[in-house]
């Protein structure tokens, strides 16, 4: 470059970078476009401000979207655009049309006149069509929903270069997959942590164009909640509903907590082994011996100890091996180094079998030296959902200083064999802690249920006979007073004497445990009338307060149904019942608003789902008959986690009538998240939608790549299409296609490919189609070669598709076969289209940094072209076209960087007929 000037080094710069970004721009578009491709291969410099040109009169969703469209370009270019109505637009350039075909038809017209295959015509809910020229953008789109979307699509393709905004030119045509994309917020707001929280999954949710927020307050409906709290949830539907959102909301409770506890929950304890002693039954303690792998932390790996796990390799840096300080044994394991960056949970995690007992007890011993914080100690099971076994999320705090000190906790395995232990600070602040000789025994007879379905049965060990007979053999005595005849709060067995048994045998003995599952939580009485009288106060103050676009129905207690006594005269399995019951909320839910759409969680009424919550399982599967009972108006969440296969979920939803959207938990191992979204779409038929959810806290580092991952995945899964269709400026003897395809890998760790991409083609405008390989041209680039064009060929009609190594294809155009693309040939002699146009005279004057060009306008005319050159090309694909301007925009700005002389190398034409390029061309594909 030497000798060139500064200015033109610097000009040349600039070309250089603006030409990267032209290439980047369609692939920085998240979610990725339905249909996308480059028209030209430098993008077009905005002279000045950007106008947004809208329709008269805007409405309040009008309002809402030009303002987020002026918030959306103001951060991306640091210009805010000016609004200029449609009836005071005198050619104000450059404009930003925008709008819907309803509101702006003169947008919908110079659209379909671009000659853009499905450019004008749109067919999709949420669609939007954007077209950037060199003088003017538009877009449309289906609904204000749309617009928002193409504006977001919009500013990925601009960049400012030395205070100046490019744009790409190019267009997008583009729908959601699915219907409904839904994000959950499942938090309180009492404090402001809680609003930030829950403005930040909005947030991210918004921006990966999800089109509604489920949002489960506990608050919802709750007339004694504090003003600060109704004015969080009244801010946060207001903010979602800025955005176009639909907002969903749930009353959370569902029914009452009933304190009688022999309600409570009996979960089947078998064959706990007791030896009498005397006339007394005493546990035996070594009837079944559990181990704890490495609980006494004697055995350590590469300063970790062995059998033992971390949610990630950095909180390893607080934990050590201490030879010193130890319960027993050689070791102990010591948490110390807290800091105030330190992670809120520390705990470790180890897998154990616990075999066929059930109720349980874990011992461990803990020592704290200068500890500020909790000790957290939880089972789960050992896959998703993730149920506690231990009846409460236990966490204590533990004295500051404090030497070795037993701690014991008794939970239940319900069904499960096996489980996984967790264990450590919790919400540390400083200090330290040490744990050691982690140990699991069987625990004694306590809280027993005595009813018909919980029976109580003593055998001899080793002898599967009928069992001995309670008030002959033994009897049952309560230690405590209770006024609850059906539930023994400390049963004690005692042998009498004249029946089988003796002294020193040993007896298997099957009972059932009164356990509060999670958190203390207490069941609920479907037959009663206060629940629904209850949740429907609760129903009427949500609608009042905050007046809800849907409502959720929170139901997955569903096992406790039989404990009821008054309902078996009803002759309803408990599955019915509880069917019949959220039947019931549905209906409070209608006579309150009339038509309201209701969602519903689906692991109470899906027969795929096995919950080691329902206790004790007197039918398989435990939901048989719930389903039924919901009109099928009901939609359902078919939900990853608990299923145990999710297109069976769905198909039963479905073929029951029911609706139904795929749900994720957004923690999901991301592998399991692309085959649940896939199984969506296998069933989009009846499936309208996808749904992440969590609860407060959970992935909160992770929100950031998971919500928009998810956004990708349910507007559009892959693989994607970048083409751009040819333009004939004579006729070829051969034609090549190119295109850019790919897949994304949404953050598994796998190596992603394409298995076939291909070319579809007929030669119009009477040709077969016939299918033919594309072949690599580099990384994502395609291309086919078709050699010897036909003589009496008068065009191309073609599609392109892609399979990913996930079996996934997708086309350009995204409809196709249905739709396809199409260039014509140009006729030998006169242009084509030519005797469609007028000449119009015009005249040129300066126009600040531009020229503008005006004419007079013309009774009739639909509209005017801006063509360069004294030989105007009127083909669909014009080389020649500047602009195509609306009859009431008889003006065009044009660009000083295109450096022509307008006077002696411009023309301008007058369309009368507004299909007349469209007829022009569908009797050439004849």
């Amino acid at each position: 470059m030497r000798g060139l000037p500064f200015h033109r080094i610097l000009a040349l710069l600039l070309l250089v970078c603006v030409a990267r970004y032209s290439y980047a721009g369609l692939r920085d578009i998240h979610p990725r476009p339905q249909q996308m491709g480059l028209l030209a291969s430098q993008p077009v410099a905005l002279a000045g401000t950007p106008y947004l040109l809208i329709p008269d009169n805007p409405n309040n969703d009008e309002q809402l979207a030009v303002t987020e469209a002026q918030r959306l370009v103001s951060e991306r270019t640091g210009q805010t655009p000016i609004v200029v109505n449609q009836s005071a637009y005198t050619g104000q350039s450059p404009a930003i049309w925008l709008g819907t075909p309803a509101r702006f038809p003169a947008l919908e017209a110079a659209l379909d006149s671009t000659g853009i295959d499905g450019m004008g015509l749109i067919t999709h809910p949420e669609e939007y069509q954007l077209v950037v020229q060199d003088g003017r953008i538009l877009l449309a789109a289906a609904d204000q929903r749309g617009v928002r979307w193409g504006m977001m699509s919009l500013v990925e393709l601009m960049s400012t270069v030395m205070g100046r905004i490019y744009v790409d030119q190019a267009y997008i045509r583009d729908w959601p997959l699915f219907p409904k994309r839904i994000g959950t917020i499942n938090t309180p707001l009492r404090i402001p942590s809680d609003v930030s929280y829950a403005n930040l999954v909005a947030d991210y949710s918004y921006n990966a164009r999800m089109n509604e927020i489920e949002a489960n307050l506990p608050e919802c409906g709750n007339r004694s909640a504090y003003p600060t709290w109704v004015e969080y949830m009244t801010n946060l539907s207001a903010r979602i509903r800025n955005r176009a959102q639909v907002v969903t909301m749930s009353t959370d409770a569902t029914a009452h907590n009933v304190p009688v506890m022999w309600w409570q929950e009996g979960v089947p304890i078998r064959g706990t082994l007791m030896r009498v002693n005397g006339t007394a039954f005493v546990p035996v303690a070594d009837g079944y011996h559990i181990v704890m792998p490495n609980g006494d932390f004697e055995s350590w790996t590469n300063s970790r100890p062995t059998g033992w796990q971390m949610a990630n390799d950095t909180r390893y840096a607080y934990v050590f091996r201490d030879a010193v300080t130890q319960h027993s044994g050689q070791s102990a394991i010591k948490f110390t180094g807290f800091g105030s960056n330190s992670p809120s949970d520390m705990e470790m995690y180890s897998d154990v079998y616990f075999g066929p007992s059930r109720l349980l007890k874990i011992k461990f011993w803990y020592k704290t030296s200068g500890y500020r914080g909790q000790v957290l100690i939880n089972l789960t099971e050992m896959r998703p959902p993730y149920n506690r076994f231990d009846n409460r999320f236990l966490s204590f705090s533990a004295p500051t200083t404090q030497d070795w000190t037993l701690q014991e906790v008794s939970f239940c395995t319900y069904n499960a064999d096996t489980g996984t232990c967790m264990i450590g600070p919790w919400c540390p602040a400083e200090g330290t802690l040490w744990l050691d000789d982690i140990t699991f025994e069987t625990a004694d007879l306590s809280e027993m249920v005595r009813r018909s379905d919980t029976p109580l049965a003593v055998r001899k060990a080793g002898q599967f006979t009928t069992p001995l007979i309670e008030g002959v053999d033994y009897r049952a005595v309560e230690t405590y007073s209770t006024t609850y005849p059906q539930y023994l709060k400390q049963p004690r067995l005692e042998r009498l004497t004249g029946g089988q048994l003796s002294d020193g045998d040993t007896v298997s003995v099957d009972w059932s445990s009164a356990m509060r599952y999670q958190g203390g939580r207490q069941t609920e009485c479907f037959s009663l009338l206060d629940p629904l009288l209850a949740y429907q106060d609760r129903i009427a103050a949500l609608d009042s307060m905050l007046h809800p676009d849907g409502f959720k129905i929170h139901i997955n207690e569903v096992s406790y149904a039989n404990y009821d006594e008054t309902c078996t005269s009803r002759h309803m399995t408990p599955a019915q019942l509880v069917g019949s019951y959220c039947r019931q909320m549905y209906q409070i839910i209608q006579g309150r608003r009339p038509g309201a759409p209701v969602r519903i969680y689906g692991d109470a009424f899906d027969t795929n789902v096995h919950d080691v919550r329902a206790m004790p399982v007197t039918v398989t599967p435990w939901t048989i008959g719930s389903l039924q009972e919901l009109p099928s108006a009901v939609e359902m969440m078919a939900m990853l986690g608990y299923s145990d296969n999710l297109d069976s979920s769905m198909t039963y939803f479905n073929s029951n009538g029911h609706s139904s959207v795929m749900a994720v938990q957004l923690w999901t191992n991301y592998g399991d998240f692309i085959e649940a979204v896939r199984a969506a779409k296998r069933h989009i038929a009846a499936c309208p939608g996808v749904q992440f959810y969590m609860w407060d806290g959970d992935c909160n580092d992770q929100l950031n790549w998971r919500i928009p991952d998810f956004g990708d995945m349910a507007w559009n899964i892959g693989p994607y299409i970048v083409h751009s269709p040819p333009q004939f400026s004579s006729r070829p003897d051969s034609i090549r296609l190119f295109a850019e395809m790919w897949t994304d890998s949404f953050h598994r760790a796998e190596p992603t490919f394409l298995t076939s991409t291909t070319l579809t083609y007929r030669w119009l405008p009477a040709g077969s189609f016939a299918t033919v390989p594309l072949a690599r041209t580099g990384t994502d680039g395609y291309a086919a070669t078709i050699q010897a064009v036909p003589s009496g060929a008068t065009g191309i009609s073609y599609y392109l598709s892609a399979t990913d190594h996930r079996g996934e294809t997708h086309s350009a155009p995204a409809d196709a076969p249905q739709r396809t693309f199409t260039a014509m040939f140009p006729l030998n002699g006169q242009p084509p289209g030519s005797e469609n146009a007028e000449p119009v005279t015009f005249s040129v004057r300066s126009c600040g940094e531009g020229t503008l060009v005006e004419w007079p306008q013309v009774s009739g005319i639909q509209w005017y072209e801006v063509h360069a050159g004294t030989s105007p090309d009127f083909g669909e694909h014009s080389r020649t076209l500047l602009s195509r301007q609306s009859p009431s925009c008889p003006r065009y700005l044009l660009p000083p960087e295109r450096g022509e002389t307008p006077a002696g190398n411009m023309q301008v034409y007058g369309f009368r007929t507004p299909d007349a390029r469209k007829q022009y061309i569908a009797d050439r594909k004849k």
